[in-house]
């Protein structure tokens, strides 16, 4: 089967995962956090990924401060790949 080129680039930070799973288990599901970079159909470079702040409404996360870190990270990682 044939796809466009893709890459997917993950990222990982055992201190804070760690903090998040203590807190809630279950997030170690979500965790290594990741960002999708790959081709449209047009042939443009694409960049795709789920906003950490988003799992606050799913897990029971009492401090989200490694969150916000982490999704302030990536919208600067990806706004610069962007540009």
């Amino acid at each position: 089967m044939q796809m466009p080129d893709s890459q997917l680039l993950i990222f990982g930070n055992p201190k804070g995962g760690t903090l998040l799973m203590q807190q809630d288990m279950r997030i170690g599901v979500e965790l290594p956090l990741k960002v999708l970079v790959y081709s449209n159909a047009e042939g443009k470079t694409m960049i795709a990924w789920e906003n950490p702040l988003a799992l606050k409404d799913d897990y029971e996360l009492g401090k989200t401060e490694v969150l916000e870190t982490v999704a302030g990270g990536l919208d600067k990682l990806t706004s610069a790949a962007a540009n």
